[in-house]
C-alpha cells in the first residue's frame, strides 16, 4: 500500500507532541532535521545545533507545564508529497487547559523530509506573533534570527528556485 502524506504528517505531529509530554528530548530530536527553519510573523528562526533544539524543547515543555496545559493537539488539515522524500502540509494547533484555550488555535505549514529512512520536520511557518507564549518560547530559544522581511518566499517557492 502506498504511503499517505496526510497520515505520515499527522503521525509525526502526534509523535512530537508525545515526546514533549513524556519529556523525551532524544525522541523529539530524532524527528527534527538540521538545519531547521521556523518562521513567525516577525522573524525567521534558524536552528542549527542540538543545543538550539534543546533550548526550544525545554522552553516548550516549561511553557506547557507552566500554563497547566491539559491538551496539546495538532490536527493535519492537508498534506501532499512534493517529491518521494518530501511532504508539505498544514495543521492547526490547539493548546488548552481543561476546556479553555491558552491561546487561540493557529495554523502552521510544515515541510517534512525523509532522511535516512525516517521522516523529520525541517521547516515551519507559524501564523503567530512573537508576543504570545509560543512565540516567546521561539524568540528565547532561537539560535539565529533574521527579520522576516529578508526572507519572503514560502517553503514551496524556495524549493522551486
Amino acid at each position: 500500500m502506498p504511503e499517505d502524506a496526510k497520515t505520515i504528517y499527522q503521525n509525526l505531529l502526534e509523535d512530537i507532541t508525545d515526546a514533549y509530554l513524556r519529556d523525551d528530548f532524544d525522541a523529539y530530536l530524532a524527528m527534527m532535521g538540521l538545519p531547521h527553519e521556523i518562521k513567525t510573523f516577525e522573524d525567521t528562526h534558524i536552528f542549527e545545533t542540538v543545543d538550539d533544539f534543546r533550548r526550544l524543547f525545554e522552553g516548550m515543555r516549561d511553557n506547557l507545564s507552566g500554563h497547566g496545559v491539559t491538551q496539546f493537539l495538532r490536527l493535519c488539515l492537508e498534506a501532499n508529497f512534493t517529491s518521494p522524500d518530501e511532504i508539505v502540509g498544514t495543521h492547526e494547533t490547539h493548546i488548552t487547559r481543561n476546556t479553555a484555550y491558552i491561546q487561540a488555535p493557529y495554523p502552521v505549514m510544515s515541510k517534512l523530509q525523509r532522511r535516512q529512512g525516517s521522516w523529520v520536520v525541517v521547516a515551519s511557518q507559524n501564523a503567530l506573533d512573537d508576543k504570545n507564549s509560543v512565540g516567546t518560547v521561539l524568540r528565547n530559544a532561537v539560535g539565529h534570527s533574521s527579520p522576516q522581511t529578508q526572507q519572503t518566499t514560502s517553503l514551496k517557492e524556495r524549493d522551486d528556485d
